[in-house]
Formats: structure tokens, sequence, C-alpha cells
């Protein structure tokens, strides 16, 4: 007997997808007759890409955890460790250990790979620079590994440099630490904010040491045959870059101890010991405080992570400050239908209020808050809502921000332009007022008139 076949589902019975399609039900027993063998069940399909898709979610999460930066952390950190010892200290297994380092940075980056994916890690990640960094430590000590097995020796021969180079470059990867210390990392990335402005004060400097080079070389740099000082002058003011390299060495640790030494120096050019002088002052001190300067702007008011940094603090803080805001007020007996109290009883929270700006960083004496809250009545009704109150909280623990100023602006324009509209309609009342009363007059004058002719 030839089992039958089970029969495909039918009608109601049918279940439809998203689109309003009648989906097939694969089963273990139906065959769909209408498919090539080779391509599975709609919903199959489905069901495959969600499961792919939660794999590789999880793999994502996985690799972007705490846990699995922390792994990567401490490799660094011992890898670097490992390098330390093994210059100071010869260990026949040090190369051994550097394998097992390799091997598991080798694994650390295949996980990635196998996670995110090859091109989302080293394209459209975040993170795409770091990964390449990774990408090229690894792939140096792969190829020192693999070179080193195949000719049987540690880089000898013409290779010696190369291969001492590739190990050399191994303690780069200790940079990685940056991304996972925040506080380091924006010290760093404004160091490099700052190499712009060492550049041209560097460009100032070169200037400053040129122009000074050509003056003491025309001045003191060639001395007369029978002057006694003449090759201590020589030797260090005879050319424009010994004379150059002079300076530099002045302004970069003043010290006149040297021409002291030099008997009679001074006192037979009193013109020089007032240039070193003056230089030492102002090209030395100047340009070191110059230098400190530019280098403090660009890692601290110009760096970009910073603000980023205090952006996300202010917001914080702002999140923070209005949530307590929110708690404090509601926390009140006396609300009203509307959620508003009086004034008197806003007072008794001063002290919290006064706390709460306090650890936000407002500078407000005590006795201001209370003065405080008599102006949170905006609208006059001399009551005060839960906006009112943390809207005032909020722009007190900012200060004078650009956006109060802007926000104060526009709502004197707003009032400007009501009253310039108020204006303007009492003139139209007026004008008609005193039209109605012409023409009342128009008619008294004119019943009157009639009157008085009958």
């Amino acid at each position: 007997m030839i089992p039958q076949q089970p029969m495909a589902p039918t009608g109601d019975n049918v279940p439809r997808d998203g689109r309003g399609q009648y989906t097939p039900i694969p089963t273990d027993t139906y065959s769909f007759q209408n498919q090539s063998p080779q391509v599975p069940p709609p919903g199959q399909n489905l069901i495959a890409d969600a499961r792919k898709r939660d794999e590789a979610a999880k793999g994502g999460r996985f690799v972007e955890s705490t846990a699995f930066a922390s792994f990567g952390a401490l490799l660094i950190i011992g890898n670097a460790a490992v390098i330390g010892l093994e210059t100071d200290i010869p260990w026949k297994q040090w190369p051994f250990v550097q394998n097992c380092f390799l091997g598991a940075f080798t694994g650390e980056l295949l996980i990635k790979m196998c996670s995110i994916g090859p091109c989302a890690l080293f394209y459209s990640h975040e993170d795409a620079s770091w990964n390449f960094f990774d990408l090229f430590i690894v792939s140096l000590g792969l190829f020192d590994f693999s070179m080193e097995a195949l000719s049987g020796k540690k880089g000898g021969g013409s290779f010696a440099t190369i291969f001492r180079m590739i190990r050399l470059l191994r303690i780069l990867r200790i940079f990685r630490v940056l991304k996972f210390l925040k506080q380091l990392y924006v010290l760093a990335f404004g160091l490099v904010e700052a190499g712009k402005a060492i550049f041209w004060v560097t460009i100032l400097m070169m200037f400053v040491l040129y122009v000074c080079s050509i003056v003491l070389v025309k001045l003191v740099g060639r001395p007369a045959s029978d002057d006694p000082h003449k090759e201590f002058l020589e030797y260090r003011f005879g050319h424009i870059l010994q004379s150059m390299l002079t300076l530099f060495i002045l302004m970069s640790s003043p010290n006149l101890y040297t021409y002291e030494e030099e008997p009679g120096l001074l006192q037979a050019n009193a013109g020089l010991g007032v240039f070193l002088c003056l230089f030492i002052i102002f090209g030395s001190f100047g340009i070191m405080a110059l230098l400190t300067g530019v280098i403090g702007e660009s890692m601290f008011q110009k760096n970009e992570l910073r603000r980023e940094e205090l952006r996300q603090e202010h917001e914080e803080m702002r999140t923070t400050l209005g949530a307590r805001c929110e708690a404090l007020f509601l926390g009140l007996q006396n609300l009203d239908a509307t959620g508003e109290v009086s004034v008197q009883d806003v007072k008794t929270l001063a002290p919290d209020m006064w706390k709460m700006l306090d650890a936000a960083g407002a500078e407000i004496m005590h006795d201001d808050v209370e003065r405080m809250i008599d102006f949170m009545d905006q609208n006059g009704t001399g009551k005060v809502g839960v906006a009112e109150f943390r809207g005032t909280m909020e722009k007190i623990a900012e200060g004078l921000s650009t956006m109060a100023v802007q926000e104060v602006m526009h709502r004197i324009g707003v009032v400007e332009a009501n009253i310039e509209k108020a204006l303007e309609t009492s003139e139209v009342l007026n004008r008609q007022a005193q039209e109605l009363a012409n023409g009342m007059r128009m008619l008294l004058d004119s019943i009157g008139k009639g009157s008085a002719a009958q």
C-alpha cells in the first residue's frame, strides 16, 4: 500500500506572513512541489536570517563588552612588561612567552573579525583605525614568527636589522591602552592637537634665533686678531649655525656661568652682556611661557574630546538635577489640582535647594535662594509649578550661558512686539472714539438746530 502524502494546508488554515501572502508551513514529510530542492521554504529563510542576525548581535555585544575589553587591556600591559623584562633580563624562554602573546593577540583579532565581520571591523566600525593598527602589529609579529620558523634562526643575515625593528615595533601595542583609559586618551588627543601650535611656535623660535644669530655674528662673532677672547667668541658666534646652536642652548637652559668664567669677557663687551640678559628674559622665558600657554590652550580649551566630555558632564548634571528638582517639588504636601503650590510653600525647600545648587557648582549664597524663589512665579499667579521650579533651578546651576541670554532676548522681543501691537490697537481705538465723538457732536448739533427751528 502506497502511503498517502499529507495534504498541504489550504483555505483559512494557511498562515499568512506580514505582507498578507500565504506562507507554507515547513514539515518533515510535506514536499513543496513548486520549489526546487535547493531552495529552502520562505519560512525557513526568515527563521535562518533572524537566527544569523541574533548570533551576530550576540557576538558584537560580546566583543564590545567590558570583560573582553579588560582582557585585551591586560594582554597589552602584560606584553609591555614582558618586553621591558626581556630587554634587561636574559632568559632563553622569552621567545616562547612572546609567541604566546602573539597567539593571544591573533586570537583576539580573529574573534573580532568573526563576531563583527572583516568589512565592518576595518571600515564602518567606530574603532576602525585602532583595528587597522592591531592588524598591522599582529601581521608584523606573524611575519617575524614565520620567517624565523622557515629560516631556523632569529633574523640572521641581511634581515637582522629588519627583524630587530619588527620586534621593537611590538612595543607600539601599548598605545592601545589609551583606548581604554578615557582621561589619558583625552590628554594624548590634546597633545596631538597641540602639535599644530607647537609647530608655529617652533617657526617663531627659529626666526628669533636666526635674526639674533645674524646680529651676534656681525657684532661679536668676528673679533680682531689681537682680541684675547677671539677663540671663545669665534667658537660660539663665528657662524650663523654655531650662533643659533649657542642661543638655543642658552634658551633651553639659561646659564651665564660659562660667559662669566671667561675672564674679562662681559666686562670688555658690555653690549654682549646686555644682549644675553635680554635674550634670556624674552627669548627663553618668553618663548617657554608662550609654548606652555599654547599647549595648555590646545590640550584643554580647544580639545574637541575635552569639549565633548564637558558637554556630556553638563547634560548628565542637567538631567540629574532636573530629576532631583522634580522629586523635591512633588514631595510638597499642598499641591493643588494643577500641580502648583504657593511661593511660601516653596520657600520651605530653600535649604535643600541650596544644597543641590552647591553640589552642582553654582555660586549662590544661602540667603539668595529665598529671593530666587520670589522670581519663580513667572506668570504672576502667586503660585509655582514644577516646570517653573525645575527651569529656574537649571538656569541658576548653569550660570549665565549664551542660551539663557538668547532666551531673555527672545522674551524681551516678544514683549516688545506685543506692546507695539497694543499701541497700534490703542491708536486705532482712539481714532475710532474720536470719530464717534465727532459724529455724536454733529448729531446733537443737528438735533438742537431742528428743535430751535420748530
